[in-house]
């Protein structure tokens, strides 16, 4: 775990200005898959907090339990938020034409982004799924290769927050949402 004798607050800024950093450092990485990726980005915001003096502790089991179950609980808020966007894109916008679907599935977009738990994770699946869209209105793909695709995408996110979870917990640190 990364620890330096820092207020909350400072700690907040400190975190906060290293995730902006380890995006902005990898936002342009394509190569490799979407772990590799992630695991670039760790390794930059760990490099950030570094430069900033933290150093690493060997973290206790006590906090990391209590980290992990404050992801747990927020994971289960997450999904709470989640459950109504999803059942309107299923009720409401599954039955309209290609395009009319698109462009109600993208009205539930800052919403969507709004209740994410990595906010940064949803709007880059969302910026994945622009190319998959318009290949469904052009009528490249089927509707059901669209599904395949954004499910994919939906798992690719959740293994991303999964695996930022994972690296917080063992970093002692949280950087989650909720």
């Amino acid at each position: 775990m990364l620890v330096k004798d820092v207020t909350q607050e400072q700690l907040g800024k400190d975190n906060g200005e290293c995730r902006l950093e380890a995006q902005k450092a990898t936002q342009f990485d394509l190569s490799g898959s979407v772990i590799l990726q992630a695991q670039r980005q760790n390794q930059a915001f760990e490099n950030c907090l570094q430069a900033k003096g933290y150093t690493y502790q060997q973290e206790s089991n006590e906090q990391q339990k209590s980290i992990d179950a404050r992801y747990t609980q927020a994971v289960a808020k997450w999904k709470a938020k989640m459950e109504p966007i999803q059942e309107y894109i299923i009720n409401i916008c599954r039955p309209k034409e290609d395009k009319d679907y698109i462009s109600c599935i993208n009205e539930k977009k800052d919403e969507s982004i709004a209740a994410s738990f990595f906010p940064d994770l949803e709007i880059k699946m969302f910026n994945a799924r622009k190319e998959f869209e318009q290949q469904l209105i052009r009528k490249e793909i089927t509707r059901k290769e669209f599904k395949e695709n954004a499910d994919k995408l939906g798992n690719d996110l959740q293994n991303q927050v999964k695996e930022r979870g994972q690296n917080d917990i063992k970093a002692g640190i949280y950087t989650g949402k909720y």
